[in-house]
């Protein structure tokens, strides 16, 4: 299946990146991956999340604007600039949430969204604060703003070899043969 400006990613190498991610072109004409309470089980289905119960409008207005912070802070983190007080401030009460377990019909499942929220916060945190932090990049196609991390030996330039990086790699052979 071919992947879309609206097509959810699952490919940014974390959880937090991940939701960080449901933006698309996001310095163009942004595209909302998350626009509705059934994109957002979704996502949870695809980093594999069981949350017990429904989610909200209001649980999904909440992961939108942690989205946001987090988005504030890898950026930060990937220019060297001192990141917002206030996004550092809501990530960790976000983060203070804590996990919890519900035993369910289907087995276990976290507790609401608040859990899972906490979840994608620590993530965020242990990235930022630890070594994975000189891993962050953004993609390096024109058209592309992904941030990803760039883990192992030869460190990638593009979120996705397979779209970005070929598309890319394609636009550099044309205009190599058009010079020629």
């Amino acid at each position: 299946m071919a992947r879309t400006f609206d097509s959810l990613r699952f490919d940014a190498g974390s959880l937090s990146l991940n939701l960080v991610a449901t933006v698309g072109r996001r310095y163009g004409r942004p595209v909302e991956r998350l626009g509705s309470v059934a994109r957002l089980h979704e996502w949870l289905d695809g980093v594999r999340l069981r949350v017990d119960g429904e989610a909200t409008d209001d649980d999904l207005e909440q992961l939108r604007r942690l989205r946001e912070d987090l988005h504030a802070l890898f950026r930060a983190a990937v220019s060297g600039e001192r990141p917002s007080g206030g996004a550092v401030s809501r990530v960790n009460a976000a983060a203070e949430r804590g996990p919890q377990l519900r035993s369910t019909a289907d087995g276990l499942a976290a507790r609401g969204l608040d859990p899972l929220i906490a979840l994608i916060a620590a993530d965020a945190i242990r990235i930022l604060a630890g070594s994975d932090r000189d891993a962050i990049r953004v993609c390096d196609a024109d058209d592309c703003s992904m941030l990803y991390l760039a883990r192992g030996e030869r460190s990638r330039r593009w979120c996705s070899s397979a779209t970005c990086g070929n598309r890319s790699r394609v636009a550099a052979h044309r205009a190599r043969s058009r010079a020629a």
